[in-house]
């Protein structure tokens, strides 16, 4: 169920982000009061854009997770001789 991320994964959580913003420019009606009028637009929006932080924080969290790993093995190293 869970698609591939392209090659760069964060211009990825970019065009979800810039998703998310043409929903509300396009289908989102501001009513008189300054709000959207229309919850099922800004509930799509919320959804598709908390879906964009989370393919960027799967990238960092990756990352950090690499790196911890590359210093714990240098530490094992340097301790076993």
């Amino acid at each position: 169920m869970a698609k591939r991320i392209k090659a760069n994964p964060i211009e990825e959580a970019k065009r979800y982000i810039e998703n998310a913003k043409n929903i509300l420019q396009e289908k989102g009606e501001i009513d008189n009061d300054g709000y959207f009028s229309d919850k099922k637009y800004m509930k799509m929006a919320g959804h598709i854009a908390y879906s964009g932080i989370l393919v960027a924080l799967d990238v960092r969290l990756c990352t950090l997770k690499m790196e911890n790993q590359k210093k714990e093995e240098r530490m094992w190293k340097n301790l076993s001789k």
